[in-house]
């Protein structure tokens, strides 16, 4: 990575992501090695076992985990094909006018208010993929953890292990910091293509972190309390329901809108 034009603020948004991947591989693997607790894993076979543990990180790894591996290839590609280019004028142009416009990310308050809601709102997942029941964490057992829920076969409202909403989680963490150093890319098509892409990948996100909260924290809460709100158990992300299409369909069309309408305007600049 030395030889990439790279102001550090947008190597540290780099390394985070990575920080986040390997974060999230190493607690996978802990977690399902280490807890044999079919009720708490929610009979999530295999558990309990190396093997298992390996079963399950690398299932994360080889998905969502490949985006920050992704997003250094198309970097270094970007970067390789840029330097064969563009002047030492133009780079170190571009190197002034990004270090300008860029602020360090801790200043960042959109960003930071972003990561900080997110991480709020993540907190039960966070927990539970180092095999802990978020409401046995004095302040914050007013969320919902292990209370057993009747129609779930009398399992935990937020079972220990990997959630779809931690997935949702480590999408738009990972799309937060590429917004950051996405004017790190110099050729304009290029950050273009992956700006539509990641917009939908984090409206993708947003739905899996939505459809699991609102699942585990509020239509179970209700219910348990004698109300009973379908809206507020959205559709799960299982392409075997023909509705999920219309729901997918609905993600790209709301990712390519808030590209042209929110994260061009705001987030690129030129280049």
């Amino acid at each position: 990575m030395s030889n990439l034009y790279s102001p550090r603020r947008f190597r540290t948004a780099l390394i985070l992501m990575w920080a986040l991947m390997i974060f999230t591989v190493l607690a996978t693997f802990f977690c399902y090695w280490l807890i044999n607790d079919s009720w708490a894993m929610y009979e999530r076979e295999p558990i309990g076992s190396v093997d298992a543990g390996l079963h399950w990180s690398l299932e994360f790894f080889s998905t969502f985990g490949l985006i920050p591996i992704l997003w250094t290839i198309i970097l270094l590609i970007d970067h390789r094909i840029g330097s064969a280019k563009e002047s030492e004028f133009t780079h170190q142009r571009d190197l002034n006018l990004s270090q300008k416009m860029t602020k360090p990310f801790y200043k960042d308050k959109f960003r930071m208010i972003a990561i900080i809601i997110l991480i709020f709102v993540s907190l039960p997942w966070i927990f539970a993929l180092v095999g802990v029941f978020v409401g046995d964490i004095p302040g914050l057992n007013f969320f919902m953890s292990n209370q057993a829920i009747p129609w779930e076969d009398n399992l935990p409202a937020v079972h220990l292990g990997m959630h779809h909403g931690f997935a949702g989680f480590f999408l738009c963490a990972s799309v937060i910091l590429i917004s950051y150093n996405i004017n790190w890319i110099r050729n304009q098509s290029l950050k273009k293509f992956w700006g539509i892409l990641f917009n939908i990948v984090l409206i993708l996100g947003i739905y899996f972190i939505t459809q699991d909260f609102m699942n585990e924290q509020f239509y179970n809460f209700f219910r348990l309390n004698g109300i009973d709100l379908p809206f507020l158990n959205l559709i799960p992300f299982e392409l075997s329901d023909f509705r999920m299409y219309i729901v997918l369909a609905i993600i790209i069309l709301s990712g390519v809108l808030s590209y042209f309408y929110i994260w061009r305007k705001r987030i690129e600049y030129p280049s």
